[in-house]
């Protein structure tokens, strides 16, 4: 059998680490606390953003059924015409 090389394990380096300093030594804890009331903040607004953005997806939706209907009631829709299969073809050549 011939040698096998031994695996190399290629590790890439760990920019978001490298970009906030490595360790949580430098963390800015008044910063955290601010960061943490804003938050709780946030998620008091945010059911009634939710609210507000499904009222407005169904509307979105009512809109295009709307649109849908109105142009469908205009013209019909053109059928394709249903595909002939093998149990079809024979009774053609009866």
């Amino acid at each position: 059998m011939s040698k096998e090389l031994p695996a190399e394990v290629f590790m890439p380096p760990n920019m978001l680490k490298a970009k906030v300093g490595g360790t949580a030594t430098g963390l800015d804890v008044a910063a955290v606390k601010r960061a943490e009331a804003a938050m709780e903040t946030l998620k008091r607004e945010f059911s009634d953003w939710i609210a507000i953005d499904i009222k407005k997806l169904g509307e979105a939706y009512d809109a295009f059924v709307a649109s849908r209907q109105s142009r469908h009631a205009q013209r019909p829709v053109p059928r394709r015409p249903r595909p002939q299969g093998p149990s079809r073809q024979r009774s053609s050549f009866r």
